[in-house]
């Protein structure tokens, strides 16, 4: 939840979602949504630029990832305790056509939301990431309230 209330002033803090889970840089969409190609430019670079570095110090815990990546789709969800069972498929065409809505129209509440929905599993806890909705809804409030 804190990256993404960073990521808007700070967009490569994108990076962390996209090197450790993947699916929540759909939040990046709404960067797109807004045509804010500067926000997109600088979460592609440093994204990139990290994962270069990286590579070239560990291209075996690289491949390693990917594996388990691969390996996991698919792959049936053995869980105790509440998850939501639907699909991740669904889930993350909801998450990016969410996020790209929000930043068409300016509603930066979007993205949480479909970064939450974009997990690869929703968990209870994973509901935590909604905290972000406090500090963007008072940004809003406060612009609203600016002359």
């Amino acid at each position: 939840g804190a990256a993404i209330v960073v990521a808007f002033r700070y967009p490569a803090v994108w990076t962390f979602a996209l090197l450790t889970k993947v699916t929540p840089g759909v939040g990046l969409l709404w960067a797109i949504g807004r045509r804010d190609l500067w926000a997109v430019l600088q979460a592609s670079v440093a994204t990139a630029g990290i994962a270069a570095v990286s590579f070239v110090l560990a291209p075996d815990q690289w491949r390693a990832w990917i594996d388990l990546l691969i390996a996991d789709v698919g792959r049936p969800l053995v869980t105790l305790g509440w998850y939501l069972p639907v699909p991740l498929g669904p889930r993350l065409a909801a998450a990016a056509a969410l996020a790209l809505w929000g930043g068409w129209t300016d509603r930066r509440w979007t993205v949480p939301v479909a970064v939450t929905l974009a997990l690869p599993v929703v968990w209870l806890n994973s509901l935590a990431i909604l905290v972000a909705l406090v500090p963007l809804a008072q940004e809003r409030r406060r612009a609203t309230r600016a002359p």
